[in-house]
C-alpha cells in the first residue's frame, strides 16, 4: 500500500503523501482504505459515503434493541424491495447498501424539499424564520417516521465535508479524475408520499417507563422507501 516510507537513518518510519492523506481522513483504517481504493477508481463521492457508514455507530437506520428481525426489516425498506425475497448477497452487505439507499432517501426526499423551500422564502425573511426555527423538529418527526436515526444523518454529512476538506489540502492526484456525482444529485423518478398510520400493536421501537402512559407510534407504510 506504500503508506510509509523506508526507515530513516534513524529507523523511524515516516508516512509517505499517501499515508499522511490516509492519517487525515477521521475513519477507522479499513474504512479509509476503501474510500482511497474507490477514489483511485473514479468513484470518490461513493467512496467516502461507504468509507463513513462503514464506520459509523450507530447505524443511520434505526436499530430496536433486542429487536434483530425488526431492524432486517427496515433495512430491507431502503435496500430496494420488500422482506419477502431471497436476498443474494450477504446480510451485512445489504444493510450497508440499504443505510447508504437511507442516507440518498433523506437527501432527496426531505432534504431537497427543506432546500427548495428555503429558496423560495429567501426573501420573506420573517418566513425563513420560522422554518429555520422549525425545521429540527420537523425533521425528527420524518426520521422517526421512517424509523431513521437524525444524529446519524447529520454525522454523516458532517464527516463527508471534513473528508472532502481533507482531501483538498492533500491534492492528491484522484482529485482531478474523480467527476462521479453523488446519486442524489441526479434527475430522480422516485417518488415518495407519506402514508402514516399507527404502528401495529406490539411492534414498537421503545418500551414505556413504568407507569408512564403509551403514546400511539406513526410511521410510514409508503414502503419501500427505494426504487433499486
Amino acid at each position: 500500500m506504500k503508506a510509509l516510507d523506508e526507515p530513516s537513518p534513524r529507523w523511524r518510519y515516516e508516512p509517505t503523501f499517501y499515508g499522511q492523506s490516509l492519517a487525515s481522513f477521521s475513519l477507522a483504517f479499513d474504512a479509509s482504505v476503501l474510500l482511497l481504493k474507490f477514489a483511485e477508481a473514479g468513484l470518490l463521492q461513493k467512496g467516502i459515503l461507504l468509507g463513513r457508514l462503514i464506520d459509523t455507530q450507530p447505524q443511520l437506520i434505526l436499530c430496536p434493541f433486542g429487536e434483530e428481525h425488526l431492524y432486517t426489516v427496515y433495512a430491507y425498506r431502503y435496500y430496494g424491495g420488500d422482506c419477502n425475497y431471497t436476498v443474494q448477497i450477504g446480510q451485512k452487505e445489504m444493510i450497508l447498501i440499504g443505510n447508504l439507499g437511507a442516507y440518498q432517501f433523506w437527501q432527496r426526499i426531505f432534504m431537497d424539499k427543506h432546500r427548495l423551500q428555503r429558496l423560495k422564502h429567501l426573501l420573506k425573511i420573517d418566513e425563513m424564520k420560522a422554518t429555520t426555527v422549525l425545521l429540527p423538529k420537523i425533521e425528527e418527526e420524518w426520521c422517526t417516521f421512517h424509523n431513521l436515526v437524525q444524529p446519524s444523518l447529520h454525522n454523516v454529512s458532517e464527516i463527508y465535508e471534513d473528508i472532502l476538506n481533507s482531501l483538498h489540502r492533500f491534492r492528491p492526484k484522484f482529485l482531478g479524475t474523480c467527476n462521479d456525482l453523488l446519486t442524489y444529485y441526479d434527475s430522480y423518478e422516485f417518488k415518495h408520499t407519506c402514508l402514516l398510520k399507527c404502528q401495529p400493536k406490539g411492534d414498537f421501537d421503545t418500551v414505556a417507563v413504568d407507569d408512564e402512559p403509551s403514546q400511539e407510534t406513526r410511521k410510514c407504510f409508503a414502503v419501500p422507501f427505494s426504487s433499486a
